[in-house]
């Protein structure tokens, strides 16, 4: 996050036309390659190494989000269902002024080709909704292309996300030659920039801030059942969720059905909306945008 300005502001920043770079773009590509532990607690140093390469790029919040988004659920996809595999998830990034590909590698799994398993059907009542296959359904309507690539127990998925920008002028980043990956010194290996937090805030709401990944859904759904029955949630600091998290409130909404009741979240950012409305969770909760 640079300095004090929100995901929202800086989205609105992305969005607004850029001029392209006078004569030929002559910036070569970032590259960067690292292993994680095959564990939801490696999300914090994933996203802390996607942010400072996306930075060091000029990415704009909106494509930020649905990178790191990507990244995330295909991620704890290979943790999920393979938790017993052998060794460390591989993850490459390669960012250009054009578009960003990223690839996370398994090196000991079975094959389960993404691409073939169909779309999430976000039309069913609420009683049938499951958070099962929602990821997927979402990181589709986000990138350009997913390829998956088996051989040998080694399962290779490889997205790209086309910038919304022809040309992004790269944020001030120490100097590295190009082709080369960053030092260890440079790369940070976690950050506190979104740490989740919730607590109880004003006129009986639950207030989150940071971001709700599949590491932060065990804390957050705690805090919630111990809350007793509130029924708003309040998002004004709440700058990413996944698919992990959306489960998360997909399952108190319920229980307020069953009871008549109904989960309202205000003050939901751009982004976050975004993701209730591919996912057709805006017409499941009473959503209120930010600003609104």
């Amino acid at each position: 996050m640079r300095g004090n300005r929100s995901w929202g502001d800086l989205a609105a920043m992305s969005q607004r036309s850029v001029p392209s770079a006078p004569g030929p773009v002559a910036q070569e590509s970032l590259r960067e390659r690292r292993d994680f532990a095959r564990s939801f607690d490696s999300l914090e140093q994933i996203f802390a190494v996607v942010r400072f390469m996306l930075d060091a790029r000029g990415v704009g919040e909106a494509d930020a989000y649905a990178i790191t988004m990507t990244i995330e659920e295909l991620f704890t996809n290979m943790v999920k269902y393979n938790a017993g595999g052998l060794g460390r998830i591989g993850l490459e990034i390669e960012c250009t002024n054009q578009d960003v590909t990223c690839s996370l590698t398994d090196p000991d799994s079975d094959r389960f080709d993404i691409n073939a398993m169909p779309d999430a059907n976000i039309h069913l009542p609420v009683e049938q909704r499951r958070p099962g296959g929602l990821g997927i359904h979402l990181i589709r309507r986000m990138v350009d292309s997913i390829d998956y690539d088996y051989a040998g127990r080694r399962s290779r998925i490889t997205f790209r996300k086309t910038l919304n920008r022809a040309w992004a002028e790269p944020a001030e980043t120490p100097s590295a030659r190009p082709h080369e990956p960053l030092s260890d010194r440079q790369l940070p290996e976690s950050g506190d920039d979104t740490m989740f937090e919730i607590s109880h805030g004003p006129d009986g709401t639950i207030a989150f801030s940071g971001r709700l990944d599949a590491a932060q859904c065990a804390k957050a759904e705690a805090f919630i059942d111990a809350a007793g029955v509130v029924q708003a949630f309040d998002f004004a600091g709440l700058e990413y969720i996944s698919s992990a998290g959306l489960g998360v409130l997909l399952r108190r909404h319920k229980r307020l059905a069953a009871s008549g009741g109904r989960l309202r979240l205000i003050n939901v950012n751009s982004h976050i909306f975004d993701i209730f409305r591919f996912s057709g969770f805006d017409q499941v909760f009473d959503v209120q945008r930010a600003g609104s």
